[in-house]
């Protein structure tokens, strides 16, 4: 709010004053909205200078009195009144010489139009009210206000708390609880009986905050960070994406325990106590983790989970960690949340949808947020520079009586692991055949490269499904990405985009791989590849 010896002109202060409190509320409401559940309450805060007394147009009056006025005809009136304060005609048009009186009549007048809105919404009791909180003593009123803060919440807090099934929906409170018409009431100012019943009631509020401070129910709410990582190894050695998982739980901040469970792993527990940022290392050794099921690991992590109080638990977006959390969040009647590229907050976090095609930022208001993290969106966290302590936790009995696991087969090969891999070539349908991949074997071996594919490839049945890179598939992120035969579908590129630098081989120049290539080469990809490695 500009003050009475503001320099700027009125028409600058009347385009940013309604760009605040007008249109900023505005977008905030279009966002929240589609959140709500029902008997959510709203709140706009309004003023007494929100009310129509304080202008003198009748006819924009009678425009904002309509009872059939949208959202997009008072933005429009908004619009009008800052085209006319640029132009010095805002007092002929009926406006007041006071940009902030405007913006509070657009609020006063848009929560009427939201309820409006809500009253035909399937959501049950869903209310928005404005309110006149007070003269409060604050930096915007040069604290010449005379009520305190505390005193100016009790009217937004009442709001707030509304019963379930309120009769007062789309209304004007006043900062005395009482109701008032922002079409007609003028400003009135506080008598002494008025200071002291909201002296009281300013002091039962500050009383029954400090009660949700102490409570434990609340206390819970502030708690501090404490995330727990499940490590995926093989008995032997971390794998690189628990090493990228770590580097996430950096971001969210608080105390990081790490928990190795396998057969035989306690050198896996002592490199993860080098990792720096790390705190504890938990260590569960027994023949029970053999296979590392979920079925035996989500009872050992829902005891931790309650014994230490972890606000957070993290696996990486693998098939360990896509079998395993889901499972844990069902026990604990959490929403899990998964495959994230990016955290913006210990409670607010980043990940794709629509095939890569969207980015959606979603905030989690779970008490324990089970999150599994994509590797490749996260730096890897060397095994150095911490000293962790480890610590064996009981195993007791977690053989499952609902999976027994016998054994597992992995193929060998002495190319890199397709997700880590620095330089991974894949390819399409245009290799015609699980033969032709040959010549693609022979280029990896003269790059170290990892060998990959596309669904569609997989799906002809030219090599086997843990090729196969994309959003149902692996996700990988190299510095050289070379796919070859591969026209580019929004599934493939979903699991491969994030490569440093991507070179496409198409004999069709019109294939979408070609628009996220660095380098494209428009060729018979059987007379290229072959080209490309003998000059290797």
């Amino acid at each position: 709010m500009f003050q009475s010896d503001a320099t700027e002109s009125f028409g600058f202060q009347a385009e940013e004053t309604i760009r605040i409190n007008y249109f900023s509320l505005r977008r905030m409401c279009t966002a929240l909205y589609p959140l709500l559940r029902p008997h959510a309450r709203v709140v706009h805060v309004s003023s007494s200078f929100g009310c129509l007394s304080q202008i003198t147009g009748d006819d924009l009056k009678k425009k904002l009195t309509n009872s059939n006025l949208t959202e997009t005809e008072l933005d429009k009136i908004m619009h009008e009144f800052v085209d006319a304060a640029k132009s010095g005609r805002h007092l002929q048009v009926g406006w007041s010489d006071s940009a902030y009186t405007a913006s509070k009549i657009g609020v006063s007048a848009l929560a009427g139009i939201h309820q409006s809105i809500f009253n035909a919404d399937p959501r049950e009791d869903i209310t928005v009210n404005a309110v006149h909180p007070g003269y409060v003593d604050t930096d915007a009123t040069l604290h010449k206000g005379i009520l305190t803060p505390d005193q100016g919440a009790v009217a937004p807090v009442y709001c707030a708390l509304l019963p379930k099934n309120t009769e007062i929906k789309g209304k004007f409170i006043w900062y005395d609880k009482t109701l008032a018409d922002w079409k007609e009431r003028y400003f009135l100012q506080l008598n002494i009986e008025d200071e002291r019943k909201e002296s009281e009631e300013a002091t039962m509020f500050s009383t029954c905050v400090k009660m949700l401070r102490t409570t434990s129910k609340f206390a819970s709410l502030a708690r501090y960070e404490s995330t727990l990582v499940i490590a995926e190894h093989n008995n032997e050695n971390l794998l690189p994406l628990t090493c990228n998982t770590l580097t996430a739980a950096k971001k969210i901040g608080g105390d990081i325990t790490v928990l190795v469970a396998g057969t035989k792993c306690q050198a896996v527990a002592q490199n993860a106590c080098k990792a720096k940022g790390v705190s504890k290392v938990f260590l569960a050794d027994s023949d029970a983790f053999k296979g590392f099921t979920a079925e035996s690991l989500t009872p050992l992590i829902l005891k931790l989970c309650n014994e230490h109080k972890f606000t957070h638990i993290l696996a990486g977006a693998s098939a360990f960690g896509k079998a395993l959390l889901p499972r844990v969040a069902a026990k604990l009647d959490v929403s899990p949340i998964s495959d994230i590229i990016n955290i913006k907050a210990s409670d607010t976090f980043v990940r794709t949808i629509y095939a890569g095609n969207a980015i959606e930022t979603l905030k989690s208001k779970d008490n324990v947020k089970i999150i599994s993290v994509r590797g490749t969106s996260f730096e890897l966290l060397p095994l150095e520079g911490g000293d962790a302590k480890c610590e064996t936790v009981p195993t007791d009995d977690y053989t499952s009586n609902q999976v027994q696991y016998i054994k597992q087969e992995l193929s060998k090969s002495d190319r890199p692991e397709l997700t880590s891999a620095k330089v991974v070539i894949s390819g399409g349908r245009g290799m015609k055949s699980g033969e032709n991949f040959q010549l693609l074997y022979t280029l990896a071996d003269k790059l170290n490269a990892a060998v990959g594919a596309s669904r569609a490839a997989v799906d002809a049945g030219f090599v086997p499904n843990d090729m196969q890179v994309g959003q149902t598939g692996k996700i990988v992120a190299p510095n050289l990405y070379i796919a070859v035969g591969i026209s580019g579908a929004i599934q493939h590129l979903a699991g491969m985009k994030d490569s440093k630098t991507i070179v496409a081989i198409n004999k069709d120049p019109e294939a979408p791989i070609f628009q996220v290539a660095d380098y494209g080469l428009v060729a018979d990809l059987f007379k290229a590849v072959p080209e490309l490695t003998e000059k290797l």
